[in-house]
């Protein structure tokens, strides 16, 4: 920050061009025997007078050299990294369920090379319609009465990734699918379950079975 103040580097403090840059500049800077004593210059600075949100630069012993002073930049530097918006992603996700009432149970899965790696999930495949969810079962070797629309959608938004999953209920779903089990919505707060499809459940409303 101090530097990027200090030479009016007004190109993002991440940006390859940026460090590039900083390390010339620092490099320009440190003289003597203790370069050591440069950085905790800085960064004593940085932590008392060169503030992110209100730099107090009348008492700075560098004002008179910075250039974002001179320029009155101060509050727009550093610039700030921008961000990438999520990428949109979307996705059936089957509510699979077997039995009635307290033997209700739900199907779920625990790849590790899921979405939510090491953590029990909804099945889900990218794509959003009957179709998709009809060949989502399929996939998953099991069997039952797919419901004729979608019991509704969450979103759910990660670093890179925005969700936009799509639910549908299968009624009286059987099946030997690998790597899943159906657990009883009993047994459900026993398992480590992703946030979606904690939220998925919900939405779908199969928690109302129950007695």
């Amino acid at each position: 920050r101090v530097l990027c103040r200090l030479f009016a580097i007004d190109t993002p403090m991440e940006a390859k061009e940026t460090v590039h840059r900083l390390w010339r500049e620092a490099d320009r800077l440190v003289q003597g025997p203790r370069p050591g004593h440069l950085n905790q210059a800085l960064m004593e600075l940085g932590a008392t007078l060169c503030s992110k949100r209100a730099p107090r630069c009348s008492a700075c012993p560098l004002h008179s050299h910075c250039r974002a002073h001179a320029q009155r930049r101060t509050s727009e530097l550093p610039v700030a990294r921008i961000k990438t918006p999520p990428k949109e992603l979307r996705l059936v996700a089957l509510v699979a369920t077997r039995g009635v009432a307290a033997d209700l149970g739900l199907w779920l899965g625990h790849g590790e090379e899921s979405l939510f790696s090491g953590l029990w999930n909804l099945p889900m495949l990218e794509g959003h319609g009957r179709a998709v969810a009809n060949a989502l079962l399929a996939a998953n070797a099991l069997s039952g009465r797919i419901a004729a629309r979608p019991s509704g959608e969450v979103t759910h938004v990660l670093t890179h990734r925005k969700l936009n999953v799509q639910l549908w209920r299968v009624h009286a779903a059987d099946g030997t699918p690998p790597g899943m089990r159906c657990v009883r919505l009993s047994e459900l707060g026993t398992l480590g379950i992703s946030k979606l499809t904690l939220k998925a459940i919900e939405q779908a409303g199969i928690m109302q079975d129950k007695p």
